[in-house]
């Protein structure tokens, strides 16, 4: 994105949450076209350039009615919101049925607008992309099977690893769930295919799409379709298929004719593992500092140190985040903790984390950001409440991943343990 400053900083708003706060103080429905302007200004008052809305796009039907009727799960519900009810399971933002517009935030005329008062602000948006897998309903399951990790049979695959569809030629066939290599598999999801260059085609085309509607693109668990990762995952599938590894990797042919239609897009990449310098080397602009934070929530400022001398030229290319939607605050730290944090905090460029409280006015946000650097220890899911509170408990929460693991935090609408807003700065040289 062109006009960004040499460390940037992106805010990250859990949307559905945020509009349902707005849209109840309002007593009518606002869509994402509607938001206030001063909303957007206040971001750019508190020194954002770019805000990462979270969770926009197409939930799954299919991965709603999982995440509504799984015991375990429910079980988790009745410890984050004693007095859930079904309607209140909204679903994973990252089971994505479609990459149109949740039409409970809007229409696709509501993201245009949403962009252009972004700009007349001064800031950019980032929206999400799911590489390796799609929700069970999203439209190529079924009209384009080659495009996943699928069999002719259920003996394909383990048990519950699967799960039958039928296609548009008329036959059953059995597609996988998405899953890394160490986890069990998220049951409302459906396993891409990244190695066909059919699929390849196919992606890259849905990504200019999608880059016409934004500036830049926070790419979940970017790594899980390098070749050599997906291959480890599914080894045993590709043997049983005949598969060879193609020549090239996935991400460089999926984003060329994005970054040559839009040169300036911003690519963030979801990275774990040490993958980080393969993620960048494959075209990413930036990737998480997923090291960095967990060597600071373990209080390990010398091994921080260190890790950032040893970063060499990755160093102006890492997200650097003290809290997501994925992972506990680390402002939450109390006592000793949070002394010994907040004195060693400047080693980590920018980074200030201001509180999601509830879907309340941004003005409230940053009123209260100084006052909860030592506050409790807060637990999220992947957009997990829609019916907000102040969060002035602690509680369980809903983990992502927990249970059958369907799609990284199967969402609740309202309740307790809440991720709204979040600040992550990215840093640059």
């Amino acid at each position: 994105m062109k006009g960004l400053p040499e460390n940037p900083q992106l805010y990250e708003i859990n949307c559905r949450v945020w509009l349902a706060g707005l849209s109840r103080r309002a007593g009518r429905r606002i869509t994402l076209g509607q938001v206030p302007q001063r909303e957007w200004e206040l971001l750019r008052s508190m020194g954002m350039d770019l805000v990462w809305l979270m969770g926009v796009w197409l939930p799954s039907p299919q991965g709603i009615e999982i995440a509504r009727n799984h015991p375990d799960l429910r079980q988790a519900y009745r410890q984050a919101l004693p007095d859930f009810t079904p309607e209140d399971v909204i679903g994973s933002p990252y089971a994505v049925a479609d990459y149109r517009l949740n039409p409970s935030l809007g229409t696709e005329s509501d993201l245009i607008r949403v962009r252009e008062a972004l700009h007349r602000a001064g800031l950019g948006l980032v929206l999400d992309f799911v590489p390796n897998h799609t929700a069970r309903d999203h439209p190529w399951v079924g009209n384009h099977p080659e495009r996943y990790v699928h069999a002719e049979s259920s003996s394909g695959f383990r048990p519950a690893e699967s799960f039958p569809v039928q296609c548009s030629d008329g036959k059953t066939r059995w597609v996988a769930h998405g899953r890394d290599p160490y986890f069990p598999a998220w049951t409302d999801t459906a396993q891409i295919f990244p190695l066909g260059s059919e699929t390849r085609s196919a992606v890259s085309e849905e990504l200019l799409r999608i880059g016409g509607m934004c500036d830049g693109l926070r790419c979940d668990m970017a790594m899980l379709v390098q070749n050599r990762v997906f291959e480890q995952t599914w080894k045993a599938w590709m043997e049983s298929r005949g598969c060879t590894m193609p020549e090239g990797e996935y991400w460089p042919a999926v984003l060329g004719p994005l970054k040559a239609e839009h040169p300036d897009f911003l690519l963030m990449a979801e990275v774990y593992w040490g993958l980080e310098p393969d993620l960048l080397r494959l075209g990413f602009d930036y990737v998480y500092d997923k090291a960095g934070y967990d060597r600071l929530r373990a209080l390990d400022t010398m091994g921080y140190k260190h890790g950032l001398l040893d970063e060499g030229d990755q160093l102006g290319r890492k997200v650097r985040f003290l809290e997501n939607h994925d992972e506990d605050r680390l402002g939450g730290l109390s006592g000793e903790g949070a002394a010994e944090l907040g004195g060693h905090s400047r080693h980590l460029p920018g980074v200030e984390a201001l509180p999601p409280r509830s879907a309340g006015r941004l003005e409230d946000t940053a009123a209260r950001a100084a006052r909860t650097r030592a506050g409790r220890t807060y637990r999220s899911g992947c957009g997990l409440l829609l019916r907000e509170t102040a969060r002035r408990d602690e509680g369980s929460g809903l983990q992502a991943g927990q249970g059958p693991r369907p799609g990284r935090g199967a969402c609740l609408r309202r309740g307790r343990q809440l991720p709204v807003c979040r600040r992550i700065r990215v840093r640059k040289g």
